[in-house]
């Protein structure tokens, strides 16, 4: 046998979509199978790098199999590829490739400077109506996309994951109901 096999087909990423963004590190793959209508194939040289070139080198990673499962680190891109190797030892000259998956794991940062605009912290008022404002929030990764705000009677005042506003945002007025102990923001 000195015809080299086929490369694999349909690959993709069966937890991830390719060019967006996902906080889940641990990624799995799937491919219709190359074929080799004479030898049969043995499997696969596998690369996984954050460059779409850089073929996979003839060595056998996997074999004959359809799936594969890899974690990644945090990266504006990680693109798969995959080689095929027949049971003579024929490989292929080209790669399948698949990709680019972003992880971003790390949360982005606080805003910060938190404060009214409209009134004194600790201090009564007969208006209802607050406003406030903060300094944007950064994520050197991904980027921000949005905030969620929260408010109590209380503090700590807990804010869950729902996003409320838009990253651009950087006021917001709220209007309160009287309270004997105040409002946290």
């Amino acid at each position: 046998d000195g015809t080299a096999p086929s490369l694999v087909s349909r690959l993709s990423s069966t937890t991830h979509t390719a060019n967006q963004w996902s906080n889940n590190p641990n990624i799995a793959y799937s491919w219709n199978a190359a074929t080799d209508s004479l030898s049969g194939v043995d499997g696969y040289g596998l690369f996984t790098s954050t460059s779409a070139t850089g073929a996979p080198g003839n060595t056998r990673d996997i074999g004959a199999v359809t799936t594969y499962s890899e974690t990644l680190g945090d990266s504006n891109g990680w693109y798969y590829k995959m080689k095929t190797v027949d049971r003579s030892g024929n490989w292929t000259t080209t790669f399948a490739v698949t990709g680019p998956y972003m992880i971003d794991t790390v949360d982005p940062g606080l805003p910060t400077n938190l404060r009214s605009t409209s009134h004194t912290a600790g201090t009564w008022s007969n208006d209802p109506s607050v406003d406030f404002a903060w300094n944007a929030a950064s994520d050197d990764r991904s980027g921000v996309d949005g905030y969620g705000e929260a408010w109590g009677t209380s503090s700590p005042v807990g804010v869950g994951n729902a996003k409320d506003m838009e990253q651009t945002v950087t006021t917001r007025t709220r209007t309160f109901a009287s309270s004997a102990s105040g409002w946290y923001y």
